[in-house]
């Protein structure tokens, strides 16, 4: 089977198209994008949950609440 690297890489997302003329198209490019998918969804998580809890402090500090008592931290 010869694979016609312009095509296989037409089709694939465009965020990924210019991967083309650097790298061939295979399980190892395809593991190594999977984990640029997961490292991206780490730091979205973090920058979610970051935003979750400024605006809970937000909404305490609205009702005069400045420190949670969280059970023996500092």
């Amino acid at each position: 089977m010869t694979l016609d690297l312009a095509n296989d890489w037409r089709d694939r997302h465009p965020g990924t198209q210019h991967f083309g003329g650097l790298f061939a198209y295979g399980p190892e490019l395809t593991a190594g994008l999977r984990k640029l998918v997961e490292a991206k969804d780490c730091f979205v998580r973090v920058a979610v949950a970051k935003a979750e809890d400024t605006k809970r402090a937000a909404e305490l500090a609205e009702h005069g609440v400045e420190h949670l008592d969280l059970g023996g931290q500092p």
